[in-house]
């Protein structure tokens, strides 16, 4: 499987949430504030591949959704820098047909389908589990429960 490049993933997030309407300020690449109604929401982008595939080209599994503990210290630390929510956006290269009702909005950029789904800190807290015990410090989301407690772009 091809790697995606960092900038593609944000390029993607930019036009989904320009899609949705709402005001954005890019701080750099894959930060961002967003401007919901009366809200200030700094979201912190990660790129995935949907499904992910292993380095030999065989499909691996759904819904990646690792972070390192100290990324999301980072993030909580940086929104309360800016005054603002601290949100995880995961973008995802979506690469199966099979994924594509998962998500409400999506842009084509470069041959690829894009889609977003987010979660706030908090709640990725609550639901965060140790990813493998060979993962150090990194956590992710159950995979199974992914769709279940991130939302799209609109429901942010």
């Amino acid at each position: 499987m091809a790697c995606i490049g960092r900038s593609l993933y944000h390029c993607a997030l930019v036009e989904i949430i320009n899609k949705v309407g709402y005001q954005l300020e890019i701080l750099r690449t894959g930060k961002f504030i967003i401007y919901k109604d009366n809200r200030k929401i700094y979201v912190d982008m990660s790129g995935r591949n949907l499904p992910y595939y292993g380095r030999n080209g065989a499909e691996g599994f759904p819904w990646e959704t690792y972070i390192k503990l100290e990324r999301l210290d980072n993030v909580e630390r940086e929104a309360k820098e800016y005054g603002a929510e601290a949100w995880i956006a995961y973008c995802y290269a979506i690469l199966s047909e099979d994924y594509y009702s998962y998500f409400s909005t999506t842009v084509n950029i470069k041959g690829r389908k894009f889609g977003a789904k987010f979660i706030d800190t908090e709640s990725f807290r609550r639901y965060m589990q140790e990813r493998s015990p060979h993962s150090w410090d990194a956590v992710d989301l159950p995979r199974d429960r992914v769709p279940l407690i991130t939302v799209n772009p609109e429901k942010i």
